[in-house]
């Protein structure tokens, strides 16, 4: 499907492709109806989590259509608290035990979706000085997801075999070692050593795309091994919705990362040149990002060990997982 939708939007244009996507939930809606689930009891509703939610959904709204200042940095904020919470709700009947391991689950998950990205400057030079393309990059991707799928079919027994701590440490050495090829190419090593930027970015892709879904996979993981019992359906909701705050963290802290080290793409009007390209900063901005995403991830890891009873062998297994 990506190496398809790269295809149309170099032939029709992004707007096409973009209709063509709203096909896609219909497509799941269809093939969820014809699953069938397991019964399993059913909890009570939980108002103050639904009605609690859609009051935020509409406050949410209000802020992004009314072009408030630092509308991004307020909704990130009051989604923590509600979400932070929620979840201690969902839990407080829980020994102190457990609530300690979930607190240190939460903190991993958070801090490793929270980390920073280069931004879209990344994607602008690739695409202005090494000459990549729509259909190039749907081709990426296409390859990256299907080697992810092998790759983590082929290493779910090894995954499962070792602690979430140790793997989670691995994936984040790996992630940060595979980020230095677009680092070389930014040198123009490539170029010093005679060889094709897309090959590179082919390979690149190649290597890292299963460390990538492995990681998701872990986290899923994490949040499952924690599920209260009777209360499963409200606490994955609950994980995901942090889960994709995080990201938003690392959406936020790129943003100010791109403000300090300003990247810029050529710009025309009428045939001039508006804002000049000035790529001199992005160097420094992946040695910063790739710095982070190593030193942080492993820091907190170490230090809010995520694994059941702090055991660094071996996790157990969770027929959720």
């Amino acid at each position: 499907m990506g190496w398809l939708g790269g295809e149309l939007a170099g032939i029709y244009g992004y707007e096409t492709v973009y209709t063509l996507s709203l096909f896609i939930p219909v497509l799941s809606i269809l093939g969820v109806s014809f699953v069938r689930l397991t019964p399993v009891p059913v909890s009570p509703l939980n108002k103050q989590v639904l009605f609690g939610g859609f009051a935020f959904a509409v406050f949410v709204v209000l802020i992004g259509y009314n072009n408030i200042l630092y509308s991004q940095e307020i909704v990130f904020i009051i989604s923590l608290g509600i979400v932070l919470y929620l979840l201690r709700t969902l839990v407080s009947d829980l020994d102190a035990g457990t609530i300690r391991h979930i607190k240190m689950a939460m903190i991993v998950i958070f801090v490793y979706r929270a980390m920073p990205s280069v931004g879209p400057a990344l994607q602008w030079w690739e695409i202005d000085v090494l000459g990549f393309d729509e259909a190039f990059f749907a081709k990426l991707a296409m390859i990256g997801g299907g080697i992810a799928l092998a790759g983590m079919w082929l290493s779910s027994k090894f995954i499962v075999d070792q602690s979430i701590s140790k793997v989670l440490i691995f994936l984040t050495i790996i992630g940060t070692i595979l980020s230095l090829p677009v680092l070389g190419m930014y040198y123009d090593l490539h170029t010093m050593l005679g060889i094709d930027a897309r090959t590179v970015a082919l390979v690149d892709t190649a290597i890292a795309s299963p460390f990538e879904y492995i990681a998701g996979v872990l986290m899923l993981t994490l949040v499952a091994i924690y599920a209260p019992e009777g209360k499963k359906g409200t606490w994955f909701a609950l994980m995901a919705s942090l889960m994709n705050i995080a990201l938003s963290a690392g959406g936020i802290f790129s943003k100010y990362l791109n403000k300090l080290f300003v990247v810029t793409r050529e710009v025309k009007a009428e045939g001039m040149v508006v804002v000049p390209a000035n790529y001199d900063e992005l160097g420094i901005l992946l040695w910063i990002v790739i710095l982070i995403g190593l030193v942080v991830p492993i820091v907190t890891i170490w230090k809010f060990n995520p694994d059941p009873n702090g055991r660094t062998k071996k996790r157990p297994t969770s027929p959720q997982a």
